[in-house]
């Protein structure tokens, strides 16, 4: 598992170049889901949230969302409400590939429209890599519809330094005592 501190820095995004007024603008970090392992949103669990994890961290001019889980979900609506029919452009870390941090991509809406950038994160070392566990989880029989049919512009990469940046944020991966890598 990793962790990641985001802190600003000057270095261009790779989407877009960051603004005297993005920059200017302070960080801005939001929760969708908090939860571990199984999803439980309900009345018991609305002070903390009941979606496995999600994190929209706005910096910079860059919008990081921090795993997939099923909070990416109310992200993704809230984001196309924002948004409408402007590109959006979004970088995804994934900490790492246990079911409950990217369950909920399959249900993230904005990687369905062609004119939206997502370019996806995570540590190399996944057994068989990133994009065949994205994939996978996907495919028939335990999904119907599979990854081919997202349509934005999807980029996936395996990170293979603990340190780099995300446009003007430097993001300080770190290992954690978790179960994979």
């Amino acid at each position: 598992r990793m962790i990641a501190d985001i802190v600003p820095n000057s270095q261009a995004s790779p989407f877009a170049p960051a603004t005297a007024e993005s920059m200017a603008q302070p960080t801005r970090v939001r929760f969708w889901g908090v939860r571990g392992s199984i999803p439980s949103p309900g009345r018991d669990t609305a002070f903390y949230g009941g979606n496995t994890t999600c994190v929209e961290v706005r910096t910079g001019g860059e919008l990081i969302i921090l795993d997939a889980g099923t909070g990416i979900r109310p992200l993704g609506l809230k984001l196309e409400e924002e948004f409408q029919d402007r590109p959006l452009q979004a970088t995804l870390l994934l900490t790492h590939m246990h079911w409950d941090h990217i369950q909920g991509l399959p249900f993230f809406r904005p990687a369905y429209r062609a004119r939206n950038q997502l370019r996806i994160l995570g540590f190399q070392g996944a057994s068989r890599g990133l994009e065949f566990g994205l994939s996978t989880q996907m495919d028939n029989p335990y999904f119907p519809v599979n990854r081919r049919r997202m349509l934005g512009n999807i980029v996936v990469e395996e990170v293979k330094e603990m340190n780099f940046f995300i446009g003007p944020g430097r993001v300080e991966a770190q290992l954690l005592n978790q179960p994979g890598t």
